[in-house]
């Protein structure tokens, strides 16, 4: 009998143990999906796309630095002056903000010499994202939904495996930024869940 009582715990420590270890693991592939969003997040643009960024930034620059010279006065037979490049107002401590000058020149810069500077860019962005994975937006918002779902996938089963170790009188402590919908799901839900 004694003999039958000691075999009976040890398949329960084993049940326990291995029980902890599946849900060790668990954690694990949760930590790692979790990680892997982040890095979803963080990875780059395409260089056509940030070249389309550009595009926009330098095309807003150049339409300013136009608007902002008064080419209009090249049109007025009684202007006293032509073309001026933009002064802020002066400050008594600072001097004159010449910011909006600084702006107008890069507009031009832009202008005229836009194809160069792209190219420059162009080789440099490809040297910033050599050996690494780049996604569009629509690229990245579809991998973060897929990685989403298994993240969620894996907590619902994480949250199983808790329930089954609670219910066999193993005090198992939750994560403490483990999802409260999951933690609050039924277990039927859990078990659409977790697939």
């Amino acid at each position: 009998m004694i003999g039958g009582i000691l075999k009976s715990l040890g398949k329960a420590r084993t049940a326990t143990a291995e029980g902890l270890d599946a849900l060790d693991g668990l954690r694990e592939a949760i930590a790692q999906k979790r990680m892997e969003i982040t890095a979803l997040h963080r990875a780059p643009l395409p260089i056509a796309a940030a070249l389309a960024r550009f595009d926009a930034w330098a095309d807003q620059h150049a339409t300013v630095a136009i608007d902002s010279l008064g080419i209009d006065r090249l049109l007025d037979p009684s202007a006293m002056r032509g073309i001026e490049l933009p002064i802020g107002p002066i400050s008594a401590n600072a001097g004159p903000d010449t910011r909006p000058a600084v702006d107008a020149l890069l507009g031009l810069v832009l202008l005229v010499a836009r194809d160069q500077v792209r190219k420059t860019l162009a080789g440099q962005l490809s040297d910033l994202t050599a050996g690494k994975e780049t996604l569009t937006d629509a690229e990245r918002a579809r991998l973060i939904g897929e990685v989403e779902a298994q993240l969620r996938q894996a907590e619902a089963m994480e949250e199983t495996a808790v329930r089954s170790l609670e219910e066999s009188g193993v005090a198992v402590s939750r994560r403490a930024d483990a999802d409260p919908s999951i933690v609050l799901a039924t277990n039927s839900a859990l078990a659409r869940l977790a697939g």
